[in-house]
């Protein structure tokens, strides 16, 4: 609930910061699936109380008979002990025999912060 909490620290005028993340998402109940989100932020102070910050965001997935297979016969019904690649993160025109492995640029996002009131 409080994985990321926003304070009124800003980078100091004239002074900038570089920030990584690294999420790693893994595991169905099915086949082989990993996911891993990056994220890097380059911010810079224009005042001590305005800060802007540029975003790079980008993403490896390596998927593998993750999704049960659809019964052609019966299409809302799963084959039983039969799997497919595809869902969450895998492109749409993939083929679901083979295994998905694919590192994508997301966006570039950019934010500027201005500070009102501070504490101290």
């Amino acid at each position: 609930m409080f994985a990321w909490t926003y304070t009124t620290d800003l980078t100091p005028k004239g002074h900038g910061e570089f920030e990584q993340w690294i999420t790693p998402r893994w595991e169905k109940e099915h086949g082989s699936y990993s996911v891993i989100d990056f994220r890097e932020e380059l911010e810079y102070g224009v005042t001590d109380n305005f800060q802007i910050a540029l975003y790079l965001n980008h993403h490896y997935v390596y998927a593998n008979d993750d999704v049960p297979a659809e019964n052609p016969a019966h299409p809302k019904r799963r084959l039983p002990g039969v799997y497919e690649t595809g869902g969450e993160d895998v492109h749409a025109g993939h083929n679901p025999e083979k295994p998905f492995d694919s590192y994508h640029l997301e966006s570039v996002s950019f934010e500027s912060i201005y500070r009102l009131l501070s504490p101290y």
